[in-house]
Formats: structure tokens, sequence, C-alpha cells
């Protein structure tokens, strides 16, 4: 998903195999931050099976990575800042 630098991008994950309550462990591997500038945190999931939290790129373009651990399911956001590189627009890799 393309963001601009320094964006703060509010997230919403919903985990349907998940029940409330279960942990989500949240880590960032790009640079940015987690609701401010925290590099990584641990989160519960809601009433309806989800985790929020804002994500805020960096000032550097290329891809920012989040991770998203809950048991056995990880999952893996990616965010872009700049312009894509022509081949990522060729094949359409968003």
């Amino acid at each position: 998903m393309p963001i601009g630098a320094k964006q703060n991008v509010p997230i919403t994950v919903q985990y349907d195999q998940g029940s409330p309550g279960d942990p989500v462990a949240i880590q960032v591997l790009d640079g940015g931050g987690l609701n401010g500038n925290q590099m990584a945190q641990s989160a519960k999931l809601d009433g309806t099976r989800s985790v929020n939290f804002v994500f805020q790129a960096g000032t550097q373009d290329g891809v920012y990575r989040v991770n998203l651990f809950n048991g056995n399911s990880n999952k893996t956001l990616f965010f872009w800042v700049g312009p894509q590189p022509a081949l990522r627009q060729a094949v359409g890799v968003n």
C-alpha cells in the first residue's frame, strides 16, 4: 500500500479464528513506529477479534513491513513510501 513519509495509518486487523483477549505481538521491521515511536508492542484481540494500532512510516523511501503474530498465525503488512520502482508497477505488485 503506498503511503507518504511520516504518514500515520490507522490499522485494524481481524483474526477470524481468534478469541477476544488472545495476545497479538506487533513488530515494525523496516523503521517507522507503532502508536508513536514504538518498534514493537503487544495487544489483545477485542470483542470483534480485532487488534487496532497506528503505524507511522519513516522518512526514507522504500518498503516498510509490520509483522503481527497471534498463536500460529503470522501476518505481514507491506507499505511503500515514495515512487514505486518501474518493475513493481509493471507487474502490479502491491
